[in-house]
């Protein structure tokens, strides 16, 4: 098996679209998806993916306006 360059791609809000995205990019990088629900994430680590659940709209993501 051939190894994967170094490049890193963030796709935030990983859902249907998202998904595909990321199985599209990963022959050629490594996708780390960030979905809001652990049901997602779940879903996401079982199919192979790099995913972390991280909700933007809270204040301890450090990151809500």
């Amino acid at each position: 098996m051939q190894d994967k360059p170094d490049n890193a791609v963030l796709i935030i809000g990983c859902g249907d679209v998202g998904r595909r995205v990321a199985a599209l990019l990963s022959a050629r990088c490594s996708p780390t998806c960030i979905v809001r629900s652990s049901a997602s994430r779940d879903s996401l680590l079982a199919a192979g993916f790099d995913a972390r659940c991280i909700d933007l709209d809270t204040a301890e993501s450090g990151v809500a306006g």
